[in-house]
């Protein structure tokens, strides 16, 4: 069986959890991983390889975590197009002995003989799915795979086979989860994947007893702005919530009992938002004597359009500052700083892709667009006018046929 794997981590591991992962995973069956280093010097990837004679991929500048998982995986993709697993680690976890011989032992979720639905394995077992294991009639737990509670606990080490990594890779919600806002768009692995997986109705399996285990003091998916970090005064250095509680030490799998998968679907929890196909440029209606304008949207990169997490507010309900997210700039440093004239500076304008398309399509002015946001007297309402803005953008290019009726909203509350 063709594998592809890697382990990501950061310069701060290189002498501590990195290299006890490393021995684990080589007794697991992993020996050669390749690394990906975010935040490093000009020459980490040389000293990484001299030292550990292991491939490396290499962050010269910080993408953080999210990114460096996410890049990690699209290059075990490309390097490995045609492999049979894909698996990526963290840096700072224990494995079982014999782990890889017994993932071939079972056939994958999906695939003939294995769990009907198809999905991905978390070799992680947190607390919430140990909960979950299957008894048998003496109401001892099985000690095989089970469909997990479907909140995606963890990502310190997960499996996918070409459907699921595909599905993943291809689906808009961890496009839109990059290009969010932050802290949501540094954090949270794991909730990325699982929402991914389950809007592609694809499912999350765990096994009882866990096959990894979290070693380390500090996740390197975790920042100091996360409630979870230990600079947080009302958690504190106390990691031990995070670690399975069903993990064995001397645990050999291959010789446990062998228990197929159940035949049983998995129930999965209905998608926040039903996942809609990204209009093709074709399908773009053109306004009249806009021609010119539509050839320009088309001529666009192509972006993922759907629905956002959730529904829209009418555009009569978003006079309300969104507080959230106010804060979350005025942190940045974006706050209520004043300008020559005594008012509020707003921020420099930039319009992304998505507003661009729209606006295109739609036969409107950026200048337009621009003059309406300068006139907002405030940075709560700047930020409220931009919201409005990208929620237009939304509406515009997920629905194009309605683009006359979105042409009129504007002309309303932009202005011709």
């Amino acid at each position: 069986m063709d594998w592809a794997y890697g382990v990501t981590t950061i310069p701060s591991r290189r002498n501590t959890t990195l290299i006890d992962t490393l021995k684990s995973l080589a007794s697991a069956g992993f020996g050669t991983p390749r690394l990906f280093v975010d935040d490093c010097g000009p020459t980490a990837d040389k000293d990484y390889r001299v030292s550990l004679n292991l491939q490396v991929t290499a962050h010269f500048q910080r993408i953080g975590a999210v990114g460096n998982w996410w890049l990690a995986l699209w290059e075990l993709y490309i390097r490995n197009p045609h492999a049979d697993r894909y698996a990526l680690f963290q840096d700072d976890i224990l494995c079982v002995q014999n782990l890889r011989p017994y993932l071939e032992r079972y056939p994958f979720p999906g695939e003939e003989g294995g769990f009907p639905h198809s999905g991905y394995l978390n070799l992680y077992t947190s607390n919430s799915n140990a909960s979950l294991v299957p008894k048998d009639n003496q109401g001892i737990p099985i000690r095989s795979w089970y469909p997990s509670n479907q909140m995606g606990k963890g990502a310190l080490g997960l499996v996918f086979n070409q459907l699921s990594l595909r599905a993943l890779l291809t689906h808009p919600h961890f496009h839109r989860k990059i290009g969010g806002p932050e802290p949501r768009s540094t954090e949270s692995i794991d909730g990325g994947v699982i929402q991914a997986i389950i809007e592609s109705q694809m499912a999350e399996y765990v096994h009882y007893p866990s096959l990894i285990q979290h070693v380390g003091s500090t996740p390197a998916i975790v920042t100091p702005s996360h409630p979870y970090h230990p600079n947080n005064a009302a958690i504190g250095p106390k990691w031990q919530f995070i670690q399975s509680p069903c993990f064995e030490d001397d645990l050999d799998p291959l010789l446990l009992p062998h228990n197929p998968p159940s035949t049983q679907d998995v129930p999965l929890p209905k998608p926040s938002s039903p996942p809609t196909p990204t209009p093709p440029t074709s399908a773009l209606v053109p306004s009249p004597n806009l021609s010119s304008r539509t050839t320009m949207a088309q001529s666009l990169p192509e972006i993922p359009i759907d629905p956002p997490s959730r529904p829209l507010l009418p555009f009569s309900e978003v006079d309300e500052p969104p507080a959230r997210q106010i804060a979350s700039h005025r942190q940045r440093g974006m706050g209520s700083s004043k300008g020559d004239s005594g008012s509020e500076a707003l921020p420099e304008i930039r319009f992304g892709t998505l507003i661009v398309r729209a606006m295109l399509l739609a036969g409107k002015s950026l200048d337009n667009l621009t003059a309406w946001l300068r006139r907002a007297g405030t940075r709560d309402e700047f930020w409220v006018r931009m919201k409005w803005a990208e929620r237009w953008a939304v509406e515009c290019l997920a629905e194009p046929v309605h683009v006359t009726q979105r042409r009129q909203e504007y002309d309303a509350r932009v202005g011709t």
